[in-house]
């Protein structure tokens, strides 16, 4: 039960010099809760197990020259790409796709240097155990379970054997670490995009096993985009098993894939390091291009009972991006040489939804244009991981209705996964100090 709604402050030193509104205060902080809370983009991170345990003798040597973790005795790993040495971790030094945890925050990791200092992975990225422990300090009651290393480099993968036999282990083993408690974790699976029949295949199989998630990345994989017409019988496959869609980037790796990679050649013609604004802008912007992509092959036509879903993008630029594209689409029928029949603000609003984090002050702001398709995620254990507490402070800023709330923090994602909610975390606990040197 909440100790009361959760309202904004009294406003104090929320006015400019000539005393017109400059923001809004900072609430009262949240200490109770009465909805369930479902995570729609929690990570794991993957341990060398997947490989050693999981892939199936018949792969096991495609997989090797395809995309390898080696786990190394002082806690450290390798990733191995295409044969070739991407990622060394040597001993507990930091890596900031899985340092994020309870007691972490953004001010502490400044302090940090990735691959310098020492901080152990999440252990919750990988223990169920620990996960749980963690999803209760956050906030959290339910989770949907996504990738690191096999959402990162998985879709740069060469050979289309290496990428199934290594979707076969990790779903596998994402499978029995959700069985810990299958009430409060839930695997997204992922598909080797390189060949149709690979890909419908495991679909299928992900959907025997109880897989509520198929995870897409919105770049060209193996030459081939996904709003492709050539793709159209994976849309299929995905559509008759009735699993959600789930469309999530990742950063620039390598081949050249996704925008990231142009934004890597303006950074790098600025006299910036790759990867610095690209990790900033790349998410929104692979998804923004998907999306119009999409909208042009009248995707939500074609398959009409398709569910889809845009996760780790934020979700500010959406409207703009609808409202644009329905302005476009007599045009786009011309254009074209056939017709775009779906207006894609009404078909998007009806069948798809996208993700929010804690901090989308404007998202909040505005929310009545997401109070039906926001779905919320912490992005757990990566390093701009927040938990929901926050995000219930910020909404309650912005003047969210508490009923509101409840709906982008669960009850759209419930709906869009067909969970059954489960209440677990109704207070707010203690959270240990964690320790920056």
């Amino acid at each position: 039960m909440y100790a009361g709604p959760v309202k904004p402050a009294v406003k104090e030193e929320c006015t400019g010099a000539d005393g017109e509104e400059v923001g809004v205060a900072k609430p009262e902080r949240p200490t109770r809760k009465d909805f369930p809370v479902m995570d729609c983009d929690g990570h794991i991170m993957e341990p060398g197990s997947v490989w050693t345990d999981y892939i199936e003798p018949e792969f096991r040597d495609v997989a090797r020259d395809g995309l390898w973790k080696e786990d190394q005795p002082d806690g450290g790993f390798d990733v191995f790409l295409n044969g070739e040495r991407r990622i060394t971790r040597p001993g507990n030094s930091v890596f900031f796709g899985a340092v994020m945890v309870p007691g972490m925050d953004k001010e502490k990791l400044s302090r940090m240097t990735m691959y310098r200092d020492e901080f152990p992975i999440a252990e919750g990225a990988y223990d169920p155990a620990i996960r749980l422990q963690h999803m209760d300090l956050m906030g959290i009651d339910q989770a949907m379970l996504l990738p690191t290393i096999c959402g990162q480099w998985y879709p740069m993968i060469q050979d289309p054997k290496a990428a199934l036999g290594l979707a076969r282990a990790y779903n596998n083993w994402l499978l029995d670490y959700s069985k810990t408690d299958p009430t409060r974790l839930f695997p997204a699976g992922i598909i080797p995009q390189h060949d149709n029949d690979d890909t419908i295949a495991e679909v299928r199989r992900m959907a025997e096993l109880g897989f509520r998630c198929v995870i897409i990345r919105p770049n060209i994989v193996g030459g081939r985009y996904p709003a492709h017409p050539d793709f159209d019988p994976v849309w299929e496959a995905i559509q008759d098993t009735g699993m959600l869609a789930g469309i999530h980037p990742f950063p620039a790796t390598a081949p050249p894939d996704c925008t990231g990679w142009m934004i890597d050649r303006i950074s790098e013609a600025s006299g910036l390091r790759k990867g610095i604004v690209s990790e900033t802008l790349c998410f929104a912007h692979d998804a923004q291009a998907f999306l119009m992509m999409a909208f042009h092959h009248d995707l939500w036509t074609k398959f009409p009972t398709l569910k889809l879903a845009v996760l780790e993008s934020n979700a500010s630029w959406l409207p703009y991006l609808l409202d644009k594209a329905d302005g476009r689409v007599k045009v786009w029928t011309a254009t074209r040489g056939w017709e775009v029949k779906a207006t894609p603000s009404q078909v998007f609003t009806q069948r798809s939804w996208i993700g929010i984090e804690s901090d989308e002050q404007t998202v909040f702001e505005t929310w009545r244009r997401y109070e039906d398709i926001a779905v919320w995620a912490s992005d757990y254990p990566h390093f701009d991981a927040e938990d929901a507490w926050e995000a219930i402070e910020n909404m309650a800023a912005w003047g969210v209705p508490p009923e509101v709330q409840a709906k982008m923090l669960g009850a759209n994602a419930y709906r869009m996964y067909g969970i059954e909610p489960t209440l677990v975390v109704t207070e707010r606990l203690p959270v240990p100090e964690v320790e920056v040197v």
